[in-house]
């Protein structure tokens, strides 16, 4: 539910074209069908830079890493912002925003506030998957 309200607020944000937010997979993970898992090493191997760095990156990527994130806009969208969701340096999801604006969201942009909104999603989000593991 958490990641569902993010997402549609988000989307719903005047420079935001495109809002997907990724679920790392975890063990009982229950999520509405809107909401997109996939699987930590996936994760990893597609958008490195992200969760090495454990931190927002800005800027163009390939047209098929587009239409990987942004399935139903993915054309229309010219660059991008991918937030790690973290809490206690564990990524738990991914937030990608899209800008149909070629160099919108670039690598000159400082990211802060979207690293901000990364942690204080992770963490709400972190909250909420304990109490469903909670019996």
């Amino acid at each position: 539910e958490i990641a569902e309200v993010a997402q549609d607020q988000l989307a719903t944000h005047v420079n935001i074209d495109a809002c997907e937010v990724i679920l790392v997979d975890r063990a009982d993970l229950e999520v509405a069908p809107s909401i997109r898992v996939q699987s930590l090493d996936s994760l990893k191997q597609d958008f490195e830079d992200v969760f090495r760095f454990k931190r927002t990156h800005c800027g163009a990527l390939d047209e098929e890493q587009i239409a990987q994130l942004f399935k139903s806009s993915g054309k229309s969208i010219r660059s991008t912002a991918l937030c790690p969701v973290i809490n206690n340096s564990e990524v738990l999801a991914m937030l990608a925003l899209g800008n149909k604006t070629e160099n919108y969201f670039n690598i000159n942009l400082d990211t802060l506030f979207l690293d901000f909104i990364g942690h204080v999603v992770g963490a709400v989000l972190d909250k909420q998957l304990l109490l469903e593991k909670a019996p």
